[in-house]
């Protein structure tokens, strides 16, 4: 649009303004040639103002007179300023700023300007290549920000698929808990409910109705962690179990063939529900280790000590018919998760075997400002 509006209005204009003995094919070069370049600014833009430039003194070595169209000169300089440092584009000032003085040399002699006007055209050279400059500054303050803001972006994003990682394995974390605990006294009641099928139909009911019972409350968890995976809204899933919890958990657990005995001491003051939940999956996956690995028939100690600034967790047991023969691999998925909860609230955990062939686990979990 630049291009046509100056070449149409510069053609009456121009034509008239050519010398008599030089043809009106010449003066359409020389305005075309001002003009057209301009059009490729952004691809070469040193190419466009030294052509655009280079055209300006030839028609001024024609005999033709300042056009309209000689405004392209200074268009070319700003583009090219632009793009370029200034000091980069200081040559091409100096040479707009002598093509000045030199088509005004005509005007001065006869008197039509005089030398304040030719200052105040340079001025204006001078200060379209400044504003340029100052344009050219504010691009590149608006693309950092612009930059910025993408790098925080994808910060965050990063931030948010790391996040995702950590809560995706939490969530691994709390399924192996449930599946190994919940399926783990399912097999051990239908153990139980085949071994007494016939001999003692009434026992084997009353194992069949712990398996439907237990199976039905791990389904349920099963379904609140998944539900956790498909909505962005946590608000409605069941809260996680905590100590409060407890009682229930080692029921189930007496209810598959092992004695546990629960001793808890000291005050119980307000807990955090992480460390809560700490608490309770420690004591669910020692439990279920001494299911898995010491059998029916063992015996285990928890005893659960609250003092003003932690929480100390024991479960021992006697590693029943398992202790012989039977090795616990510390590098298992239940153990690692275990040591994971509790360091992440700056706690230990301390696994081995017992002096009598059991097996113990000891948590020590800070709770500091949390009660």
């Amino acid at each position: 649009m630049i291009v046509v509006a100056v070449f149409l209005y510069n053609l009456p204009i121009g034509l008239g303004a050519l010398p008599r003995e030089l043809p009106a094919v010449i003066g359409l070069v020389i305005f075309a040639a001002l003009c057209v370049p301009f059009l490729f600014r952004h691809r070469w833009p040193v190419a466009v103002f030294v052509l655009t430039a280079a055209t300006a003194f030839v028609q001024l070595s024609l005999g033709i007179d300042v056009l309209v169209a000689d405004i392209m000169v200074l268009l070319t300089l700003c583009s090219l300023t632009l793009r370029f440092a200034w000091y980069f584009t200081v040559p091409a000032l100096l040479a707009s700023v002598v093509w000045v003085v030199v088509a005004t040399q005509e005007s001065l002699r006869s008197g039509y300007i005089n030398v304040g006007d030719v200052g105040v055209l340079i001025a204006l050279v001078v200060l379209a290549w400044t504003w340029s400059i100052v344009l050219k500054v504010r691009r590149q303050y608006v693309n950092s920000l612009e930059q910025r803001a993408l790098d925080l972006e994808r910060e965050q994003a990063a931030k948010e698929r790391m996040l995702l990682a950590e809560e995706r394995n939490r969530i691994a974390r709390e399924i192996h808990d449930v599946v190994s605990h919940n399926l783990g006294s399912v097999v051990a009641l239908s153990d139980g409910a085949i071994a007494s099928v016939h001999s003692d139909p009434e026992r084997a009911q009353q194992a069949m109705t712990m398996v439907r019972d237990t199976s039905s409350g791990a389904l349920t968890e099963m379904r609140s962690m998944l539900g956790f995976l498909r909505s962005e809204d946590t608000g409605g899933n069941a809260p996680q179990p905590g100590i409060d919890q407890l009682e229930e958990l080692v029921a189930r657990t007496r209810r598959t063939g092992i004695s546990v005995d629960f001793r808890t001491s000291g005050q119980r003051g307000a807990l955090a529900s992480g460390v809560e939940l700490t608490v309770y999956r420690v004591i669910q996956e020692a439990l279920t280790n001494t299911r898995k690995h010491a059998g029916q028939g063992s015996t285990a100690v928890v005893e659960l000590t609250f003092d003003r600034d932690s929480v100390d967790v024991h479960v021992v047991d006697d590693g029943g018919r398992g202790a012989p023969g039977q090795s616990r691999d510390s590098r298992g998925h239940g153990l690692i998760g275990m040591r994971e909860r509790v360091s992440a609230y700056g706690g230990t955990l301390e696994t081995g075997y017992a002096t009598d062939g059991g097996f113990r686990v000891h948590a020590w979990i800070p709770v500091g400002d949390q009660q």
